[in-house]
Order: structure tokens, then sequence, then C-alpha cells
């Protein structure tokens, strides 16, 4: 009898480590990482706050650098996920549902010269959020400077980390945020790029539809002076940004 009770005990101990995180208490938002992890996570633990109080249930703001993002991305980690457009290109268990439009707007910067002139033969450092996202980045610069090459482009997960690349002349041309420039605009030309800065909000595919419907309602409803939350009707356009997949 006690040996049955002690298989029963273990079947049910081994049975819940079989249990989905998409059934657990706690939803976890991953977001990438635009500078600073703390400064990530401060600008948007706001939102976690407000999806807590209107959900009824724990949400862990898990903000990654870009490498570790990817990968639990593709692995399907998180409930949620805040990230370039770009990601749709990733196979990934997640639909885009919300794009997040941020009013930060989009530069280039290089220190001397003209824009042609250090593109030619040169190579990019870019930021993954900057226009659109980082994809977005390659595809721009290849589109009004003629071809450039998936292995031009350096991808940098901090504005910070862009300018300092361009300022210390390991790269000549960037692309960051006009806040993340302006205070180098003695030292760096920068010039301004049509567009919006958008990100993506991705539901897990495998969130129940009441849920996903109760946190799309939450984030529509959501209001901030530095980003606001729109549908996404249908996922954008991204065939020509393939070949700059990292």
């Amino acid at each position: 009898m006690r040996s049955g009770k002690t298989l029963l005990l273990a079947l049910v101990g081994i049975l819940s480590l079989w249990v989905s995180p998409l059934r657990a208490e706690t939803l976890v938002f991953g977001v990438l990482v635009s500078s600073e992890v703390r400064d990530t996570f401060l600008r948007f633990r706001p939102l976690a706050l407000f999806l807590e109080q209107d959900l009824g249930r724990k949400v862990r703001l898990q903000p990654l650098p870009w490498p570790k993002f990817e990968q639990a991305f593709r692995q399907g980690r998180f409930h949620l996920a805040l990230a370039s457009p770009g990601c749709f290109l990733l196979r990934a268990p997640y639909r885009g549902v919300l794009w997040m439009e941020d009013p930060r707007t989009p530069v280039i910067i290089f220190r001397r010269g003209t824009l042609r002139s250090n593109f030619s033969g040169g190579k990019a450092a870019v930021w993954p959020y900057s226009y659109e996202g980082y994809l977005a980045q390659a595809a721009y610069l290849s589109s009004r400077l003629g071809a450039f090459p998936p292995k031009g482009v350096r991808f940098l997960g901090a504005e910070p980390l862009v300018v300092f690349a361009v300022l210390n002349g390991k790269e000549k041309l960037g692309m960051v945020s006009l806040r993340a420039a302006r205070p180098y605009a003695s030292k760096l030309k920068i010039i301004r790029l049509e567009g919006k800065v958008r990100w993506v909000v991705f539901f897990h595919r495998r969130l129940s539809p009441s849920l996903a419907s109760r946190i799309k309602s939450v984030l529509l409803s959501y209001r901030s002076r530095e980003f606001f939350f729109a549908p996404l009707a249908s996922p954008p356009d991204l065939s020509s940004f393939r070949g700059f997949v990292p």
C-alpha cells in the first residue's frame, strides 16, 4: 500500500514538471533590451504593474539582451514579448498582435564627410529598436545607398554602444534615436530619418483566446507619455529583409 502511494506521488511530481509554463499563474513578459537592462526594466515596469492590476495575476518582466532574448523567443519561453518587427522572421511560436508606437526620432550618425562617403566600403552599427528594428535599418541603408552586405551590419544591443562605436572610429555609420545622439552633436553629423519607431507585441500561440483578448484590451487602454499601443492588422512585409537576418 505504501509503495503504491509512493509511486502515485512520484507520478504526480513528474507530471507537474510537464505542465506547460503557459498554465502558470505568473505571466512572463519578455522585452528586448534597448539600452541597459536596468533602464529597460524601469521603463516597462509601470506597464507590467498595469497588466498585473487589471488581469489580477502576477506579471514577471524579463528584459534580455539580444542573444538571450532570441533564444528564449525561439523556444517560446514568454507568454508575451515586445521586440522589433524583424522577429517575425524567426521560427517561434508567436503571433504579432499589436504595434507599440514610440515617439523617438531615428537618425543616422557619422563623424565626418558625407553619408555616401562613409557608406562606401564601410560598416554600420545599428540598435535593435531604431527605425522599426535592426532589419529595417539594414534594408534602409541598402535602399538609399546601394547594395549593403549583411556582414556589413554590426548589431549592437544598446544605443550608447552604437554612439561610442562611431565616436571611436570602430564603425563609420550608426543608427540610433535623436535623443541618444543629441548630447554628442558637436562631434557627430546627424541625419534624421523618415518613419516611425515601432515595436511589436507578440503573443504566444498557446495563450487561451480569453486571456489573449483580455491582455490585448488592457494594453490598448494603457496611456503613457513614452509609447502607446495600436492594433496590428497584418504582419509587415519583411521579404526584402530576409538577407539581413543575423
